[in-house]
């Protein structure tokens, strides 16, 4: 949806510090960086423990090393997880 506007840059699957973030996006004015960062739990009591893996996962692969030639004052990452129709999100600043 985003990658339709001209002023968002939208990366799937690309490769950020020592991994590959599921998404990452920024307005083109560059003023935050979005990491997002999925899961799938195996139930439902899984969700918050799923999202915190995922942030952990951004922080120990330091994905917002994608961002180090934008200088981006602020960096966003969202662990998101999902069991059927629930889901769970943790943010953290980076």
């Amino acid at each position: 949806m985003l990658k339709s506007r001209q002023n968002w840059v939208v990366k799937s699957n690309r490769e950020a510090g020592d991994g590959r973030a599921d998404v990452i996006m920024y307005p083109r004015k560059l003023n935050v960086g979005y990491i997002f960062e999925f899961k799938y739990a195996t139930d439902a009591h899984e969700l918050e423990d799923m999202a915190k893996v995922a942030i952990k996962q951004v922080e120990q692969n330091q994905y917002e090393k994608f961002f180090l030639p934008q200088k981006l004052p602020k960096i966003v990452c969202y662990g998101i997880s999902f069991y059927k129709k629930q889901c769970h999100v943790e943010v953290k600043l980076l």
